[in-house]
This record gives structure tokens, sequence and C-alpha cells, in this order.
């Protein structure tokens, strides 16, 4: 690989990263606010992230793209790191590791916001459940002030 396309594709990773740290930072927000019950923020973290998705998607496929017109599409990280020049491999390899770091971290903080979403989903279900049984056994104590005669 030549030094001006393996320079080329250094900078599209690092454009790569610097994505991924932006979505790593909004996912750990989001964290931070589900832990504090905070459901109102949820709304505007969604529009957010579906607007990073777009770019990290738009992103990949320029990724793609070079790949390809550089006779590189189909290899993996490493072994496109191989074919870079010898004085560029151990800068490849930072890069493939600043990447692979912030890929984990991203997906970490995701799981995790997942997985208190839905405790909580299913403790909030379970509270409904156990007040719509409370309202069956007592019919007249929900009937509102409005609606006695």
């Amino acid at each position: 690989m030549e030094l001006k396309t393996a320079t080329e594709f250094f900078s599209l990773m690092e454009k790569h990263i610097a994505l991924y740290t932006e979505l790593f930072a909004l996912e750990d927000a989001k964290l931070q606010d589900i832990n504090k019950n905070n459901y109102k923020a949820l709304d505007e973290y969604v529009k957010k992230e579906e607007a990073l998705v777009l770019r990290v998607r738009g992103m990949e496929s320029t990724r793609e793209k070079f790949l390809k017109e550089n006779g590189l599409d189909g290899l993996k990280m490493k072994e496109i790191i191989e074919q870079l020049p010898t004085e560029q491999k151990a800068h490849g390899q930072e890069i493939y590791e600043k990447f692979s770091k912030i890929v984990n971290k991203v997906n970490a903080v995701n799981k995790k916001s997942m997985f208190i979403s839905e405790i909580r989903m299913h403790n909030l279900q379970k509270a409904i459940a156990r007040a719509e049984q409370k309202d069956e056994q007592s019919p007249g104590a929900t009937q509102r002030s409005d609606d006695r005669p």
C-alpha cells in the first residue's frame, strides 16, 4: 500500500473514531439520565442518536468505497495493517486499538442502558398490574367525583 493511501485510510479511521467518541458521550449521558429516572430526556437522546447513526452509516459507506477503490475491500483491519508500509504499521495498529476500544465502550454503555431500561420497564409493568388488580378488588374506589350523582 502506498503512503498516500495509508494516510487517507488513517484520516478516515480518525474521523470514524471521532464519530464513535461523540456517540459514546451521548450514550453515556443517556445512561446517567436513565439511572436518575429522567425519562423525559430520552426523547431528545433518541433524536440525537438517530442523527449520529445516520452519520456513522455515511462514514461506513465512505470507508467501504475507499477500500474498494484501493483494492482492500473484504479485508479486516488487521489485514489492512499488514499491507501498510513498514513505517506506518505501528500507527495503523494504534488507530486499530483506538477504534476497537471506542466501539467496545459504545457497545458496553448501550448494553447497560438497555439492561437498566428493561428492568425498569419490567418493574413498571408489575406496578401497573398490581394497581389494576387493586382497582378490580375495590371498584368503587376509582370512581371519579364528577361521576357521582
